[in-house]
């Protein structure tokens, strides 16, 4: 890893020795009183043995009537990484995806919005998450904007949800590489460049995009991501989502009436790897 500041010890994605993970630079995602992580989960954390950190939810428990349905467990690293010159972030990841076959919605049974295992990025100060977000044999390559809080937050953004559904060649358990990568892209004076972000599954692209934070060439001044949390964690995506242009994108339940329908996960995640100073791609 290239940072200005090396900590000392173990960085806080090597766990070739073992980690608690969970309090060893990782922590659980909050927001007020809702906390990321269904009751029902059984973390099993990595070993100098099996250096992979398991989550297993059998069935969902964990909903809410608004979007804090989505997380069924979801992991947020302490440290920050400053996007500088790039960054990026792949990690080995295995799912399993449980009782989605006689979904209410008669939706795909590996539709990833059912319930998913993801790896993700997310820069609270302009409010974008990208992510992978994986069933038992389909992939969804996701870019999201979310309103943040400021001094004066009317209008400032615009939340946006860019979903690429891909049919890789995975099966159910089997382990891929996920990457994410994200490039600052060159400015001229008072002429900012596009920023660019790529998708890759086991070092192919499975999606790209220029101007990360809006679906089209923004309007001055141009907002661009500073520096990046790394999550992994377990997800459905069922409600309507935004579209970046003041519409939604239908959802499976819009109202939130029965996203628990006996569903589950189980994920494994290893051989996590962040990198700044990414090549041009």
């Amino acid at each position: 890893m290239n940072l200005t500041e090396q900590p000392t010890g173990p960085e806080f994605y090597d766990w070739s020795a073992g980690s608690p993970v969970i309090g060893a630079g990782w922590n659980l995602m909050r927001a007020g009183d809702f906390t990321a992580l269904d009751p029902a989960a059984q973390v099993t954390p990595p070993s100098e043995q099996l250096p992979e950190l398991k989550i297993d939810i059998p069935r969902f428990t964990l909903g809410s009537k608004d979007p804090l349905d989505h997380p069924k467990a979801m992991l947020l690293s302490d440290r920050t990484i400053p996007t500088g010159d790039g960054f990026r972030v792949s990690v080995e990841m295995a799912v399993e995806v449980h009782g989605t076959e006689e979904n209410p919605f008669a939706a795909d049974p590996d539709d990833p919005r059912l319930g998913s295992a993801a790896l993700l990025v997310l820069d609270n100060g302009t409010g974008l998450v990208m992510n992978f977000e994986v069933s038992n044999r389909r992939i969804m390559a996701l870019r999201e904007r979310f309103p943040i809080s400021a001094p004066n937050p009317e209008n400032s953004v615009q939340p946006l949800t860019d979903l690429k559904l891909t049919d890789g060649n995975i099966q159910p358990g089997s382990w891929h590489r996920y990457e994410l990568r994200y490039l600052p892209g060159e400015d001229q004076l008072l002429c900012p460049g596009p920023d660019r972000a790529a998708w890759l599954v086991d070092g192919k692209v499975v999606n790209q995009v220029d101007w990360v934070t809006t679906l089209e060439p923004p309007h001055a001044p141009v907002v661009k991501p500073i520096r990046f949390q790394i999550g992994l964690g377990i997800f459905t995506l069922l409600d309507n989502l935004p579209d970046g242009r003041g519409g939604t994108i239908p959802g499976l339940d819009p109202d939130y009436e029965q996203t628990l329908f006996g569903q589950g996960v189980t994920a494994r995640w290893r051989d996590l790897q962040v990198e700044t100073g990414c090549p041009e791609f």
